[in-house]
């Protein structure tokens, strides 16, 4: 997974209920219900009817449906499931059209009025859709967007009012372009959400440019206090973590009643190597034989446009597709975006040009300054090789990746430094992803290390180690800058898996080897280090105490579950002698949905139970997110307290 910092990396632990529903007027089938205790309404079809309807104008985006959309066909839902087998359900439907350069859905459910709750797309009022791309065998893909919309009424929660959750299986929580709008509404006993995604935002999708694009759209409506209903079109998962995902196919209506030429411009490819061109991909729609202009001007990431091309052809009526040059195979390695223009259209393409990789290259390098650096730092050196490697071998080729080429130049620059018999990575302060190789079976481990500004190498350091939440890796730690006082180092072990509780015995091997690596690296207090935790990692937390007491001094939970699956440790029944004595911040939202608050409450009382010294914090309108303003600094009292400064 690329180190990218994401917005909030969480941990679903979502307890399913047996439901029961009568079956449903005008469904094609007897309602079914699966283990699950999702109920089938009725069997949808591998091609999903009608046809999406064209749209020559893109709406006005205020939740309200207007008036002259009112023809587009109502679409049920083919799925229910239900928190409480007594939930009231409820009418719901959407609607679906699409435009030139912009995709459109609409939602509505009978409802009194709009509920706003954390992470609203997955715990009502709000919606997930997936965007993907089809196996020519129908079966589970790894390439897709999951983009996840949610009413708000908060502005520490407008980050989930549109956010792409999942992207091509391992990467969450990216943000969408400030094109993608969203709007939702109350009223006349309904709710409803309306969407405006620009195909530009869900690169390489486009119905004119894609051979097929899967599709599936999960409604969750809450209901009551804590409750809710969860309607989905296509059965399969859309918000489990690390899984592929099943869809139906979109089939798009040819456009009709164009009043003028429209265009949208893509690129055949998002990176290539140096040498290798990249071709533009203009599909025109008009109403009559007319001539389109494209002009494009290319330039280097914030520099000034350096090659400028222009192309003429004809387009008939309907859809016409026009590939032209965009990049030269002459360009030279770096980040680039081509500016477009044609006679009533305009966007931007974003392409990289990368460095050629040669691995053996690498190695003779490598092998080179082995005796020249300290084993951690070679280790790291040895690691960023690898990885890089994995990065491009991974790469898609529609993705764009200016990352990948950071970390090209990162490497090669760290690589340099090592020749000329510097140690790249002395010194450094800030972030850094370090990697030290496993006693366990001799593979390069990551993990993250935050070192002080002010970092001093002649005194010792108290240790925080801070575990990822679920779905995520060793990079979590920067999306939670409040963990570190700035007056200690911090590291982030990966526990080999981004979804494994920190519950295997490679997980704790794990976190043990990057403690100890921290330690031969930096002047650590080894008998002052702290454990900490948010969601899955707040698990880990009580999970690593109980597998290894007597190493940590103190411990930190943020919203943790008190266990994690059928075969790992349940801390609400199991013996908590080894927390007598230790010093514990144990934080939960009172409004957490995604772990729950109460389950939380009895391990506090536990921990106590057991000689713990607990400090317990929340926060009344808090969900699954981080803490307020007010429990952080306790917090950061708290921890300035056990580790003595």
């Amino acid at each position: 997974m690329k180190l990218k910092v994401a917005l909030v990396l969480v941990a679903a632990i979502v307890f399913v209920v047996t439901a029961a529903r009568p079956q449903e007027a005008g469904s094609m089938h007897p309602a079914k219900q699966d283990s699950e205790g999702t109920i089938e309404l009725f069997k949808p079809p591998r091609v999903l009817e009608p046809e999406i309807a064209f749209l020559s104008e893109a709406p006005k985006i205020d939740g309200r449906l207007d008036e002259q959309l009112a023809g587009l066909p109502v679409r049920e839902f083919s799925r229910l499931w239900k928190s409480n087998p007594d939930n009231p359900v409820g009418d719901a439907h959407y609607r679906l059209a699409y435009g030139v350069d912009f995709f459109y859905v609409y939602v509505e459910a009978e409802s009194d009025e709009l509920v706003y709750r954390d992470r609203a797309f997955q715990n009502g009022d709000g919606f997930s859709m997936l965007i993907a791309k089809p196996r020519p065998d129908d079966e589970p893909t790894e390439e897709f967007y999951v983009l996840s919309c949610s009413a708000v009424n908060k502005s520490d929660l407008e980050w989930t009012r549109h956010i792409f959750w999942y992207y091509n299986v391992d990467d969450i929580f990216l943000r969408t372009s400030e094109k993608t709008k969203l709007e939702f509404r109350e009223g006349d006993g309904n709710i409803s959400f309306e969407l405006l995604l620009p195909w530009s935002d869900v690169h390489p999708y486009h119905p004119w440019i894609s051979d097929a694009i899967g599709f599936n759209l999960r409604f969750v409506r809450a209901i009551g206090e804590r409750e809710r209903n969860r309607y989905k079109v296509i059965p399969g998962t859309i918000g489990r973590e690390n899984y592929p995902r099943w869809y139906g196919h979109l089939k798009f209506q040819e456009p009709t009643q164009v009043k003028a030429i429209q265009t949208f411009v893509g690129t055949d490819r998002g990176n290539v190597e140096e040498g290798t061109p990249v071709h533009g991909i203009a599909v025109t729609v008009g109403p009559e034989d007319a001539a389109e202009v494209l002009t494009v001007n290319m330039k280097k990431e914030e520099g000034e446009a350096f090659w400028e091309t222009c192309t003429e052809y004809t387009c008939g009526p309907g859809v016409t597709r026009h590939e032209f040059e965009v990049v030269p195979d002459d360009v030279p390695q770096g980040d680039y975006t081509a500016n477009w223009r044609s006679i009533t259209n305009s966007g931007e393409m974003e392409v990289t040009v990368l460095p050629q990789f040669d691995r053996k290259t690498f190695d003779r390098r490598l092998g080179s300054v082995k005796d020249g650096i300290s084993p951690g730092s070679f280790a790291t050196l040895e690691y960023k090789v690898l990885r890089l490697e994995r990065l491009l071998g991974d790469l898609p080729p529609y993705e764009l990746a200016s990352y990948e080429r950071g970390e090209f130049v990162r490497t090669e620059e760290q690589l340099r430094q090592a020749e000329l018999g510097e140690d790249p990575y002395a010194g450094t302060t800030g972030a850094l992803r370090r990697a030290f190789r496993s006693k366990l079976d001799n593979t390069l481990q990551p993990y993250v290390v935050l070192v002080p500004e002010s970092y001093d190498s002649s005194r010792t350091y108290p240790l925080l180690v801070f575990l990822h939440g679920s779905a995520s890796t060793e990079t979590d730690i920067l999306g939670h800058e409040f963990i570190s006082t700035g007056d200690l180092i911090a590291i982030g072990p990966y526990g080999r898996g981004p979804s494994n509780g920190f519950a295997t015995d490679e997980s704790q091997t794990d976190i043990a080897e990057a403690i100890d690596d921290a330690i031969s690296n930096y002047p650590i207090d080894s008998e002052n280090i702290v454990l900490t935790g948010f969601s899955m990692g707040g698990y880990g937390v009580l999970r690593t105490q109980w597998e290894t007491p007597g190493r940590f001094k103190s411990l930190v939970v943020l919203s943790g579950g008190t266990s994690f699956g059928s075969e790992s440790p349940d801390f609400l029944k199991e013996d908590l002698e080894s927390f007598s004595g230790i010093p514990i911040f144990v934080y939960h939202g009172e409004q957490d949905r995604n772990v729950s608050y109460d389950k939380a409450l009895k391990l506090v009382d536990r921990l106590r139970a057991a000689g713990a010294l607990v400090e317990f914090h929340s926060d009344s309108d808090r969900g699954h997110q981080r803490p307020s303003d007010s429990t952080i600094r306790a917090y950061h009292q708290w921890l300035r307290g056990v580790i003595g400064k």
